[in-house]
């Protein structure tokens, strides 16, 4: 690996690490996975899939050395003994987000015209207000702004248009809400875009309403 694969964007008290590549060959990186990670490569058929998973792994291992990503019952990562991380990747990029204050979602995404069609599904009534629907950084943006929401709901089967709603702030502030069963959470997301890639993550700590 070149240092210059490896680049972070600091936004108050969350790093976002990327690391970017081009095709590879798996086979010259798997000292950079244990042995779990090695048996969890080989069950993906998909080669693009497998590099993202080495990708990730040589990232790991450039901030945190040997220690473990740990996943919980719903998919949450962690790093053992270490600061709260979230995980994503999009076209040729893998990124680890790091906040040592709260917990993080972060997601990326490569903007793709599919999404124009797509869009009903995830974007509901009151949120149609606000997004210019021929605009397709900005539908991205939504899309990769409620991924971030999925991560911090803490729970599965969220329906993205009816329990997670995003209104933009100002041309990079979104403010989100997830509702869950017993709770409201809110939270704001810094939502850009920079060198083709959508990056959504948020840089305060969610706030829980009952």
């Amino acid at each position: 690996m070149q240092k210059s694969d490896f680049s972070h964007i600091i936004i108050d008290n969350v790093i976002i690490h990327t690391c970017r590549y081009n095709d590879f060959n798996i086979s010259s990186y798997l000292h950079y996975l244990n042995k779990d990670e090695q048996v969890r490569l080989s069950s993906f058929k998909n080669k693009k899939r497998q590099q993202e998973f080495v990708k990730t792994r040589i990232l790991k291992h450039h901030l945190f050395g040997d220690k473990r990503i740990i996943y919980s019952d719903i998919g949450v990562p962690s790093i053992e003994k270490g600061p709260f991380i979230s995980i994503s990747h999009a076209k040729n990029i893998v990124a680890i987000a790091v906040c040592e204050k709260f917990q993080i979602g972060l997601d990326l995404e490569t903007p793709q015209e599919k999404i124009k069609y797509l869009y009903p599904k995830f974007i509901s009534e009151k949120e149609l207000k606000y997004i210019q629907t021929d605009d397709l950084t900005q539908l991205t943006k939504v899309w990769s702004g409620k991924e971030v929401l999925y991560k911090l709901a803490g729970r599965k089967g969220v329906d993205f248009k009816k329990d997670l709603l995003l209104i933009p702030k100002d041309k990079n502030k979104w403010m989100g809400r997830i509702l869950n069963p017993k709770e409201k959470i809110y939270v704001e997301l810094d939502i850009f875009e920079k060198n083709g890639v959508v990056y959504s993550i948020n840089h305060r700590a969610i706030e829980k309403e009952e």
